[in-house]
């Protein structure tokens, strides 16, 4: 009953889209195999599905940050509309607006988009952060801890934006 419930749990964060079940199942998982006598009772297959389904959901979370800088004009190395926000404070057309939907390059009716995307992505940080809590069980110098942050480190931005207004 026991090998049943938690293989059924590890099935299901493989496949898992909402970020927040995610984070839900990861820490659930995690309570989990702390209950059935920690991860050195857990049989060596179930710790394989575990990680695959962890490298599942950081190639779809990369996947989904990648596609939302993509709709923000972001660039890997910052934002892409830096220029256009230096233009607006140098011609004085857009003092005050640095950062919000006018800085990004938005129109003003998708500000709700931009916080939909922000919510978005701190679900996502919640699922990662439980997701790197429950690899650490098994070991805390896995190799997928370093994708864990790079996964963290696609999204971000929103922050030094918010200290811009």
């Amino acid at each position: 009953m026991v090998q049943a419930t938690l293989s059924a749990m590890i099935n299901a964060l493989s496949l898992e889209p909402d970020a927040s079940f995610l984070a839900s199942l990861f820490k659930h998982l995690t309570d989990s195999i702390l209950v059935v006598g920690g991860p050195a009772d857990l049989p060596p297959m179930f710790v394989d599905s575990i990680v695959e389904g962890c490298k599942r959901q950081l190639v779809s979370i990369g996947e989904r940050r990648k596609a939302r800088s993509r709709v923000l004009g972001w660039e890997a190395e910052g934002r892409a509309t830096d220029s256009a926000d230096e233009m607006n404070e140098d011609s004085g057309s857009g003092a005050g607006v640095v950062g919000s939907s006018v800085g990004l390059g938005l129109d003003p009716d998708a500000e709700a988009d931009r916080e939909e995307m922000m919510l978005m992505e701190e679900l996502e940080d919640f699922a990662l952060e439980d997701m790197r809590k429950c690899l650490a069980m098994f070991d805390v110098h896995h190799p997928l801890m370093y994708t864990i942050s790079a996964v963290k480190d696609l999204g971000g931005r929103w922050e030094s934006e918010e200290e811009e207004e």
